[in-house]
């Protein structure tokens, strides 16, 4: 039999004691612990010489045993999410120890003896509370990646620059201040993470990093950078977002291997001219800058495929932006622009250009020139008009034209074959639609809520790809007959206009799922919209319902019924068909006969009715046969209230045979002498003097004053006095 030299009995898969099966598997050269709740590792562990990664990730160990260190095959121990608070000092005997992983853990300081692991190639100790590290630790000559992310370290020792191998540096989240010089003797370094510190200065020195290829100043609370960054020759990624700077060093330009420069969230009030030298630079982030404007020698940057300059002071691009030849991604948005330059039209490989959110009044035609353009957000500005040149986008799958002037479309809004996404939605002057758009054979999604249409044009039927159509807060009265062709609609939003009905060919619709109606005058639906079998949501409220009909039934895969603030007074039989049905939303109508609804096979169906959300299903019986009984055992005080408005005081006393015993104002003490429970029952009636909602408390027995029995219920004190209280 083949052994198997790699058990998983993670996630609770150990279903022997540990030190049996430490002792049967002694030939492991793998073992996975993982999620095991374990609190201890029984001394056997030493036993397995062979074992070369042991993971003992998320379990509740305290401590090691000194066994550990009898593992000298082993290359990785993984202890990440346990709490340990030291280390025992048998662990320097891993001699083949490559890495080790005490993320998370309550160590608090490392001993010096962890020097002696002359193979650790991968230390973390991200989480691990540490203030101070030894200078021992810079006689791991082989450390090749040292992790102190989120950690309270203040400083670093001297020491740590005789780490000649260390490729990776990850300091982010301490309480470093500053970088001692010495950092520089770090030769082979190439990351250097120190995002989160509280730096304000970096050291001159720290341009002789020149292995250095990612440098994260992130939050470091750094007002300017040294001339000396320009000397980062292999510098690729640079990540200065949100410091304080106001303006980058003309060296900055020196970097010719940078790739990606992240500078959002700072104060940037200019770029240098040099920055266009950034030859290789593919990524500028200037997103929630101070620039009021662009130099010209952006144009410069050849190799750039994503410019980010969302929420600056922009007033204009400069004629240049036009050279950008890789730009792909071009982010605009919030600023003040109030045109384009023609030379937009030169950015051939751009694929998103949004400019949601200026003060835009116009296009130039030039716009219809970006044939890789997919995706154009122009939400929120102040265009009257779209220039016939936009049909000449045929790679454009998503147009955003929401809250502008738009008065009309152009018929050349057809030609876009291959649009998806059309947001039309804010744009109040625009109260028709042309012919033309029923061309738009591959558009999934039509935008057309917050405007002044009043019809819809039948050529809308020829939409044969639409899944989503909102036509909300427009001013329709009728929906075309042409509607019921739109065989691929899964969702139709129109709430808040002014339909009286709904055609009958609204039942063709076979593939709608959610259909939302509420805020219109629909008196009736038609019987057709028992057809619409893949709908789940039906939303009707606030309309002038007065029956639904029996058609309703057969919405086999309707979830969501919601019929608030209509003129219901009764369900049809049919509604108990609603098998799938989970939630249905009755309130603010004048119904009180939900009864067809008691015997629906979901146990879990919500009903909400009489104002309250989720009435009791105990309750949903025929008016008729509701029990005054259930006012005895009702805990609910608003459950039992809405139970005798509804079956009306004087019902109620007659069946629990009620009689008055004494009265003080607007309270009453009722005796129920039915043997309905197993002592006498005392009820305490109270007519609200403000809304005149009868209350019912149930109060001990032995009182025999109304007086007495609101003494109790205010907790003995007496009903003079709380009179004047209150």
């Amino acid at each position: 039999m083949k052994l198997n030299l790699s058990p998983d009995l993670s996630n609770g898969g150990l279903k022997e004691p540990l030190s049996d099966f430490f002792q049967q598997h002694t030939y492991l050269e793998e073992l996975n612990l993982e999620r095991n709740s374990l609190t201890e590792l029984p001394p056997e562990i030493g036993q397995l010489h062979s074992l070369q990664t042991l993971n003992l990730e998320h379990n509740s160990l305290k401590a090691l045993p000194p066994e550990i260190g009898q593992l000298h095959s082993l290359q990785t121990l993984n202890l990440y999410g346990n709490s340990l608070t030291e280390l025992p000092p048998e662990i320097v005997q891993l001699h083949s120890l490559q890495t080790l992983n005490l993320y998370g853990n309550s160590l608090r300081e490392l001993p010096p003896e962890i020097v002696q692991l002359h193979s650790l190639q991968t230390l973390d100790l991200e989480r691990s509370y540490l203030k101070a590290l030894p200078p021992e630790i810079g006689q791991l000559h082989s450390l090749q990646t040292l992790n102190l992310q989120h950690n309270f370290l203040t400083a670093l020792p001297p020491e740590i620059v005789q780490l000649h191998s260390l490729q990776t540096l990850n300091l982010e989240r301490n309480n470093l201040k500053e970088l001692p010089p010495e950092i520089v003797q770090l030769h082979s370094l190439q990351i250097l993470n120190l995002e989160g510190n509280s730096l304000k200065a970096l050291p001159p020195e720290i341009g002789q990093l020149h292995s250095l290829q990612t440098l994260n100043l992130f939050y470091t609370s750094l007002t300017e950078l040294p001339p000396e960054i320009g000397h980062l020759h292999s510098l690729q990624t640079l990540y200065l977002q949100y410091n304080s700077l106001t303006a980058l060093p003309p060296e900055i330009g020196q970097l010719h291997s940078l790739q990606t420069l992240n500078l959002d969230h700072t104060s940037l009030k200019a770029l240098p001219p040099e920055i266009g030298q950034l030859h290789n630079l593919q990524t500028l982030n200037l997103e929630h800058t101070s620039l009021e404007a662009l130099p010209p020698e952006i144009g410069q940057l050849h190799s750039l495929q994503t410019l980010d300059l969302e929420r600056s002071y922009l007033k204009a691009l400069p004629p240049e932006i036009g050279q950008l030849h890789s730009l792909q991604k071009l982010d605009l948005q919030h600023n003040s622009l109030t045109e384009l330059p023609p030379e937009i039209g030169q950015l051939q490989s751009l694929q998103t250009l949004d400019l949601q959110h200026n003060s835009l009044t116009e296009l130039p035609p030039e716009i219809g020139q970006l044939q890789s353009l997919r995706t154009l957000y122009l939400q929120g500005n102040r265009l009257t008009e779209l220039p016939p040149e936009i049909v000449q986008l045929h790679s454009l799958q998503r147009l955003n034209l929401e809250r502008n002037n738009l008065k009309a479309l152009p018929p050349e809004i057809g030609q876009l074959h291959n649009l998806q996404t059309l947001n039309l939605g804010g744009n109040r002057v625009l109260t028709e639609l042309p012919p033309e758009i029923g061309q738009l054979h591959s558009l999934q999604t039509l935008y057309l809520s917050d405007k002044s249409l009043t019809e819809l044009p039948p050529e809308i039927s020829q939409l044969q790809s639409l899944q989503t159509l909102d036509l909300s807060r427009n001013s329709l009265t009728e929906l075309p007959p042409e509607i019921g062709q739109l065989h691929s609609l899964q969702t139709l939003d129109l709430r808040d206009n002014s339909l009286t009905e709904l055609p009958p060919e609204i039942g063709q619709l076979q593939s709608l799922r959610t259909l939302y109606l509420q805020g219109n005058r629909l008196t009736e639906l038609p019987p057709e919209i028992g057809q619409l079998h893949s709908l789940q949501t039906l939303y009707l409220e606030r309309n002038y319902l007065r029956e639904l009909p029996p058609e309703i039934g057969q919405l086999h895969s309707l979830q969501t019924l919601d019929l608030r603030y209509n003129s219901l007074t009764e369900l049809p039989p049919e509604i108990g068909q609603l098998k799938d049905l989970k939630y249905i939303d009755l309130r603010d109508n004048p119904i009180q006969d939900f009864s067809a609804l008691a015997n629906h096979p979901n146990q879990n169906l919500e009903v909400s009715v009489f104002g309250m959300k989720g009435f009791p299903r105990q309750y949903w019986a025929h008016p008729s046969q509701r029990k005054a009984e259930w006012l005895l055992t009702e805990k609910n005080s608003e459950i039992r209230r809405l139970l005798i408005e509804k079956m009306g005081y004087e019902r109620i006393c007659k069946e629990l045979q009620a009689i008055e015993l004494d009265s003080w104002r607007e309270y009453t003490l009722l005796k129920i002498d039915a043997k309905v429970d197993i002592e006498p029952i005392h009820l305490l009636k109270m007519t609200c003097p403000s809304t005149n909602h009868i209350h019912v408390l149930r109060v001990p027995p032995d009182l025999t004053s109304a007086r007495a029995a609101i003494s109790w219920v205010n907790w003995d004190i007496d009903p003079e006095a709380f009179t004047a209280e209150t």
